[in-house]
């Protein structure tokens, strides 16, 4: 999505979760990063987010967290969207 110029890095990231502000950013690297440390998907680091409000599962590392409904962006008028809006558009025009 950044080479089809749909994502300019870094895109802020943000969502509210259980009363918590949480922010995020996509990096030039395609990498997400939260809480100072980088990880290779939106889902990882969504999972990490969570993990300190809500811990984890009996058995895993993190919450199992959808990171493209998770994370939210401000779009150019200023209105949060998930960040499947984007994916969701990039697959629409890679198909064309």
């Amino acid at each position: 999505m950044i080479e089809a110029g749909l994502i300019q890095p870094p895109l802020a990231l943000e969502v509210e979760y259980k009363g918590h502000h949480l922010k995020g950013k996509i990096e030039s690297d395609g990498r997400v990063s939260h809480g100072g440390k980088k990880y290779r998907s939106s889902s990882a680091a969504a999972g990490m987010a969570r993990l300190g409000i809500i811990g984890a599962s009996p058995g895993r590392k993190f919450p199992q967290t959808n990171g493209w409904i998770f994370w939210k962006y401000r779009d150019e008028a200023g209105q949060l969207k998930e960040l499947d809006f984007l994916r969701q558009r990039y697959l629409r025009e890679k198909k064309v």
